[in-house]
């Protein structure tokens, strides 16, 4: 008798009962239905974990590129420009100088509603490496700087009401790469920069709008030029770094009182740096970043505290960077963006958080910038504009930062 052994039992074939292939079909059939289940449900998670892979991509490049977008270029591509903020929310673009035109009189103005351009009065002087401020009156003033021949000691105001330019009284040193400040009582403060035979100035000016004067105040103990200046809670004035002594970027820090017209030395930077950026913090510190030194552009940046007059190291920036620019954006938070430094700087951003003390990567700028402007627009949004990129192509096309677009990274 011949037999199948299953589980050491001998069972003979013709004893089956007849309803053996009916009970095996069931099972078969509900072992099927179960596998397939089972395939189905995997194939099914497969499926949406792989699309939900592809779609978080898609957004995190769809947010990337929406953080920055381009609006209205400008009329001249410019390079060493400056910029600021009307009370009419409009941005006035004064000066710097392109390779074709060279260095510029033109002035523009940025419409945020339209998202365009359009040239305003043009200044009555061309200038680069000069200072703009506003006055409490909303008057702009342009400060010195470097034109077509030469160094001059022109200053002139921009009056927004009739969008022209006039001529104001002389400094007493023309100068470029100087600092301007508005002080408590409405006067205007200048500091340092260079003279026509590039000796570095330690020499400072005060502003009277009341009658278009410049009166010269306490000197600096050392000159120094493309250094940054903040106006502390307390009403001095804080000098920051630069180029000066030693032959190169000098650590060095002093402090303008207005109501002496006497400058003290502070605390020293640990890292000596120019072409830094310098940014007064919501809670009155000061942060500076990047900077260029005696080995190339730096990542490194510091705090400074009125209370206790020293500067202490903060967390480094991702890249290094010099002549970047940074803005103090309505959430306490600070805008880096782009300048020299690795290949990869040119057109990245980061953001500093003062309470946690940590950079993060705010995506990329569609141009590679440096020499550039940043301005704070009344919604909050930053409009970048102009700049150049290996020093010889110059930019005319704007960019807008809108913090309120999340980011992942």
């Amino acid at each position: 008798m011949s037999c199948h052994v299953t589980c050491n039992e001998c069972i003979p074939l013709n004893n089956k009962p007849k309803n053996w292939w009916h009970h095996r079909s069931i099972k078969i059939i509900g072992f099927a239905f179960t596998l397939l289940t089972i395939s189905t449900v995997c194939i099914t998670l497969f499926w949406k974990f792989n699309n939900s892979q592809r779609e978080t991509s898609t957004i995190i490049r769809t947010i990337e590129k929406s953080r920055w977008s381009l609006t209205g270029s400008m009329r001249y591509a410019r390079g060493g420009h400056n910029a600021i903020l009307l009370h009419n929310k409009k941005v006035l673009v004064t000066g710097g100088a392109n390779r074709n035109d060279g260095i510029l009189k033109s002035a523009e103005l940025y419409d945020a509603l339209s998202k365009s351009w359009e040239l305003t009065g043009t200044m009555v002087n061309s200038r680069i490496g000069h200072a703009v401020i506003m006055l409490n009156n909303k008057t702009v003033l342009a400060v010195s700087g470097d034109n077509d021949s030469g160094m001059t000691t022109s200053t002139e105001l921009y009056d927004p009401f009739t969008e022209t330019w006039t001529p104001t009284g002389d400094v007493h040193f023309g100068r470029n790469g100087h600092t301007a400040s508005l002080l408590a009582d409405g006067k205007i403060l200048i500091v340092g920069g260079f003279d026509e035979s590039y000796n570095r100035l330690k020499s400072a000016e005060i502003y009277d709008p009341t009658t278009g004067v410049w009166t010269i105040t306490g000197s600096m103990s050392n000159g120094r030029d493309y250094h940054q200046a903040c106006v502390l809670g307390s009403g001095k004035v804080l000098v920051i770094g630069g180029n000066g002594p030693p032959p190169n970027a000098t650590n060095t820090c002093e402090l303008y009182d207005p109501l002496t017209g006497k400058w003290a030395s502070t605390g020293s930077l640990n890292i000596a740096r120019v072409f830094h950026t310098a940014t007064l913090l919501l809670n009155g510190k000061v942060l500076v970043s990047g900077g260029w030194t005696i080995g190339g552009s730096q990542s490194c940046a510091e705090l400074y505290d009125p209370l206790t007059e020293k500067w202490t190291m903060t967390r480094n920036m991702s890249s290094p960077r010099s002549s970047h620019r940074a803005v103090l954006l309505q959430d306490g938070k600070v805008l880096v963006s782009g300048g020299f430094g690795n290949p990869s700087t040119g057109n990245s951003t980061e953001l500093y958080d003062p309470l946690e003390e940590t950079w993060t990567f705010a995506g990329r700028m569609n141009y590679t910038r440096e020499y550039h402007t940043a301005t704070l627009l009344e919604d909050g949004k930053v409009l970048v504009a102009g700049g150049s990129y290996q020093t010889t192509h110059f930019l005319n096309s704007a960019e807008i930062y809108d913090p309120s677009k999340y980011f992942l990274y």
